[in-house]
C-alpha cells in the first residue's frame, strides 16, 4: 500500500474476498483488518511520519490515482492489443465463475476476485500501452486462469487457457525472457544469488560496482559536485538514482518524478516546496531523452509544463550555478519575479489558432487554459478505456498536454534578456502562437506577462542546434 498505489489495495481487496468467500468466521476476518491497519501503521512510522500526516497521504494518494489515467495514457498504439487484453480479461472472469467450488458464496467469491484483478490490470495495460504492461497483464492472466479449480474433465481446457495465455505474454513481451527453459542458467543464477545473499562482501562489491556504473552514465562534472555537496538536493525532472549515486543529501519535492505531478494540487505541491526555504537550495536537472530536441519529456510533454507552477516556481526561486551538455545545477536565489500582470484574454476553441503576446526583454509570457479539462461524459469514457489526448500546437510543432494543469500557468515566451528562454534547458517553447487540438469545444487563453530578475548566462554557441524550443545550445559554465 505505502509503495505500490495501483496494487496495494487490489492485493488487500483479494484477500478480504477470499476470506468471506472461504467463509472465515467474523472474528478472523477482524484480525485479517487489524493485522492490515497495525503493519501498515508500523511500516508508516519506521518511515519516519508522523500520524498527522496520513491525512495528506490518502488525499495526495487519492490524487495520483484518480489523474493518472488522463495524464499518463499512450495513444496510437493500441491496434490489436486492445481486443487482446479485453479477450484475455473476458476468459478469465467468465472462468472463473465457471470453476468448481463447493458452494455459491465460493464461486461468487472468486469470479469478483477474477473481475477485481482482471480490471485493474486491464486499465494498467490500456492506459500504458507498451510491450511491458501486456506482457504483465497476460502473465497474471495466465495465473490466475491456472489458479482457478477446473470442474471435472475440464482440466484439459484449464492446461489449454494457460498455454494460450503464456503463448500470448511471450508474444507482446517480444520473446521469452532469459534465461528461460534453460536449466543450466537457471541453475547457474541461482548458485550466484544464493551466494549474493549469504556474502555481505559480495553485496557490497555488487552496490558499488552498480554506483560506479551509474556515475560513469550520469557523467557530473567535478565542478557540478562541487556545487551540489554539502546542500539539499532534488533531481529533475526523474533521475532520481543520481542522488543515491553521487551520496548527495536528497530532499526531493513531495512528487519528485515531475511527470507524475499531473494534477493542479500536487503541481501546487510541489511549487510550493520549490519556493519554501525549507526546501531543496540546489536542483540536479538533466535533459530530456530525446537528443534531437532535449526539451522533450515523458510522451512527448514539454518539460517545463510538467508540471507548469513547479516550473515557474523554479524559475523564480533558482538561478543556474554549473551546466553541462545534459544536466544542470540550479542554486537557490531570492525570489526573482514580479506578480502576474493580465495580458489579455482570448475566447476561442479546439484547433484555432491564437496569437501569444510578445513578452518585455525581461518577462514571461504565460497562459492559463480554461475549458481543456475532462469533462463528466469524457471521465465515464475513461473509467472503461482512457480520455482523449489533448495537444499544445506551436508555431513549429505540438506537445502532449496535461489537461488538469493547463490552467496552472504555462510559460510560452521569454524575453531575450533571459537565457532560460534558450537552449538545451529552455523553460519555454517560444513560440508567437498557441492551440489545442484533441477535442471540441470552447477555451479561454487568459495570458499573463511576468517580469523576471535576469542573471548572468552562459555563453551561447549559435552553430550548435537545440531542437524546437531553443535557437542555440549551451556550453558548460566555466
Amino acid at each position: 500500500m505505502l509503495i505500490k498505489l495501483s496494487g496495494g489495495p487490489v492485493i488487500v481487496l483479494v484477500l478480504l474476498i477470499g476470506l468471506i468467500g472461504a467463509r472465515a468466521s467474523r472474528r478472523v476476518v477482524a484480525v485479517y483488518l487489524l493485522a492490515f491497519v497495525v503493519s501498515m501503521l508500523a511500516a508508516w512510522f519506521a518511515t519516519g511520519q508522523s500520524l498527522g500526516d496520513v491525512p495528506d497521504f490518502i488525499a495526495n494518494s487519492a490524487q495520483i490515482v484518480s489523474g493518472y489515467q488522463e495524464a499518463m495514457s499512450l495513444h496510437g498504439r493500441s491496434g490489436w492489443y486492445t481486443v487482446m487484453v479485453l479477450s484475455g480479461a473476458a476468459a478469465c472472469v467468465a472462468w472463473a465463475f465457471c470453476g468448481g467450488y463447493p458452494d455459491r458464496r465460493a464461486r461468487w467469491a472468486a469470479g469478483l476476485v477474477a473481475l477485481l484483478v482482471a480490471f485493474a490490470f486491464y486499465k494498467q495495460s490500456v492506459i500504458r500501452v507498451d510491450r511491458m504492461h501486456m506482457a504483465v497483464f497476460f502473465a497474471l492472466a495466465s495465473l490466475l486462469f491456472l489458479a482457478i479449480p477446473p470442474r471435472p474433465g475440464l482440466v484439459p481446457v484449464s492446461l489449454g487457457g494457460l498455454a494460450c495465455l503464456a503463448v500470448v505474454s511471450m508474444y507482446a513481451a517480444g520473446g521469452a525472457p532469459r534465461p528461460g527453459l534453460n536449466l543450466i542458467e537457471n541453475v547457474n543464477g541461482f548458485i550466484r544469488e544464493t551466494r549474493m545473499a549469504s556474502s555481505p562482501d559480495r553485496q557490497r562489491k555488487e552496490i558499488d560496482d552498480n554506483r560506479a556504473l551509474l556515475q560513469l552514465g550520469y557523467s557530473l562534472t567535478p565542478a557540478m559536485l562541487r556545487e551540489l555537496e554539502a546542500h539539499r538536493v532534488s533531481v529533475d525532472p526523474w533521475e532520481a538514482t543520481a542522488a543515491w549515486a553521487f551520496d548527495l543529501d536528497w530532499l526531493p519535492v513531495p512528487v519528485f518524478q515531475n511527470y507524475s505531478a499531473y494534477t493542479t494540487k500536487l503541481d501546487r505541491l510541489n511549487a510550493d516546496r520549490v519556493a519554501s526555504g525549507d526546501g531543496p537550495d540546489r536542483i540536479l536537472r538533466h535533459t530530456g531523452e530525446d537528443s534531437a530536441d532535449p526539451t522533450i519529456g515523458l510522451d512527448g510533454r514539454f518539460l517545463a509544463w510538467d508540471p507548469p507552477a513547479q516550473a515557474v516556481a523554479t524559475l523564480c526561486h533558482f538561478r543556474t550555478a554549473v551546466q553541462s551538455d545534459k544536466w544542470q545545477v540550479l542554486a537557490r536565489t531570492t525570489d526573482r519575479c514580479g506578480s502576474l500582470v493580465p495580458a489579455g484574454t482570448v475566447d476561442s476553441s479546439f484547433g484555432e489558432t491564437v496569437p501569444v503576446p510578445r513578452p518585455g526583454p525581461s518577462e514571461v509570457t504565460l497562459v492559463k487554459i480554461e475549458g481543456a479539462g475532462v469533462g463528466m461524459i469524457e471521465s465515464l469514457k475513461s473509467l472503461l478505456f482512457r480520455a482523449d489526448e489533448r495537444r499544445a500546437v506551436t508555431a513549429d510543432g505540438s506537445y502532449r498536454l496535461v489537461a488538469d494543469t493547463a490552467t496552472d500557468g504555462l510559460m510560452l515566451r521569454m524575453g531575450g534578456s533571459l537565457t532560460e528562454g534558450r537552449g538545451r534547458f529552455a523553460q519555454a517553447p517560444q513560440t508567437p502562437t498557441i492551440a489545442l487540438t484533441g477535442r471540441s469545444g470552447d477555451l479561454e487563453y487568459e495570458f499573463f506577462r511576468m517580469r523576471v530578475r535576469p542573471f548572468p548566462g552562459t555563453a551561447f554557441r549559435p552553430s550548435q542546434p537545440a531542437g524546437r524550443a531553443g535557437h542555440t545550445v549551451t556550453s558548460p559554465s566555466p
